[in-house]
């Protein structure tokens, strides 16, 4: 981990990955630490197959007890780009991890995406910078095919060029060297993106508002019409499994 912003190093290792946690019903990969690594269950990893060259290694606890049924993973970080409106708040002089965050968000209208140039490598699994996986066609298909419950998919479009003025070779770790290269476009206006920034942060809270009551369902059927609403797919897809009248997720034993 960097001292500095407390991220993975670029030259990172792991080998074990140890949790204080209380043991409970965990969703498939909810649990994370630092911007890459994710911690997942078993089934699920199977379904995931053997992805090259993400490390794949054990969870225990600080007991010393291994985490039966989790394992963690750990690929390789891609950058999701945005518009103009996304943010550049600098690079860490430590380790040269990048602090970017893609605008508009997609329920502002923004559009999310992967430059061709950085999904040319032939992986299967990549760990996305604004949290979870993309996945290749052929992986999504087989994890699709298992109908894991609680699992949200949406399509990432590849584009040839950014459309947030950014150089194209923006990646998630910068060298000393390419942070040269970019020279003062690295660092916007830092004012305007703090005040983004808190704009931001209450929109989350906004955003969080639904979860924090979806706390008190008694079923997954009210916790998913609290959290999306009477005619969201989600709910919908809940009723067609029947697993409407299930105790929501966390309140499972």
């Amino acid at each position: 981990m960097c001292a500095r912003c407390g991220q993975l190093r670029p030259e990172r290792r792991i080998g074990t990955i140890v949790l204080r946690l209380r043991l409970g019903d965990y969703p498939l990969n909810s649990m994370a630490i630092a911007l890459e690594v994710r911690i997942v269950r078993n089934d699920l990893m199977a379904a995931l197959g053997s992805p090259t060259p993400c490390e794949i290694g054990s969870v225990v606890l600080t007991s010393g007890e291994k985490l039966g049924g989790f394992q963690f993973l750990l690929a390789e970080r891609i950058q999701v780009r945005g518009g103009m409106q996304s943010e550049l708040m600098g690079v860490c002089p430590e380790c040269g991890s990048v602090n970017y965050y893609p605008l508009p968000q997609p329920h502002k209208g923004g559009v999310r995406y992967l430059l061709k140039s950085c999904v040319e490598k032939p992986l299967s699994i990549y760990k996305l910078a604004v949290g979870g996986l993309a996945l290749r066609e052929d992986v999504y298909n087989r994890v699709v095919a298992q109908n894991f419950p609680g699992l949200n998919f949406y399509e990432l479009p590849i584009r040839d060029e950014p459309e947030d003025g950014l150089p194209a070779n923006l990646k998630p770790y910068l060298t000393p060297e390419e942070q040269a290269a970019m020279g003062g476009i690295l660092w916007r206006d830092y004012e305007a993106s703090q005040r983004r920034a808190e704009a931001a942060k209450k929109e989350l809270e906004i955003a969080m508002e639904p979860y924090r009551r979806a706390e008190k369902a008694a079923t997954m059927e009210d916790y998913y019409r609290i959290i999306y609403g009477e005619d969201s797919p989600q709910l919908k897809r809940v009723r067609e499994r029947g697993e409407g009248h299930l105790p929501p997720p966390g309140r499972r034993k």
